[in-house]
């Protein structure tokens, strides 16, 4: 392996002493920059835990709609 790339979260165990704000930003940017479904998934399993949304089911219901997520090695969202 020559390049590898990583991404630290904060005590990903620990998600609700994040604020609401703070979960749903770093939501977004795994979702953008990274494609990393399941990391979203949890932040916003935690938001919804928080506030009474829903946006967990919605965002898994979209994932499922896009059908196979391809690996991406070059950090490009390309399947929603």
């Amino acid at each position: 392996m020559l390049w590898t790339d990583a991404v630290y979260i904060k005590d990903f165990t620990r998600l609700d002493m994040l604020s609401s704000d703070v979960l749903l930003k770093t939501a977004i940017v795994l979702h953008e920059v990274y494609s990393s479904v399941d990391m979203v998934a949890l932040m916003l399993k935690t938001y919804d835990a928080k506030l009474g949304t829903t946006l967990f089911a919605e965002y898994m219901t979209r994932v499922a709609q896009a059908g196979k997520i391809e690996n991406s090695f070059i950090n490009i969202k390309d399947w929603i």
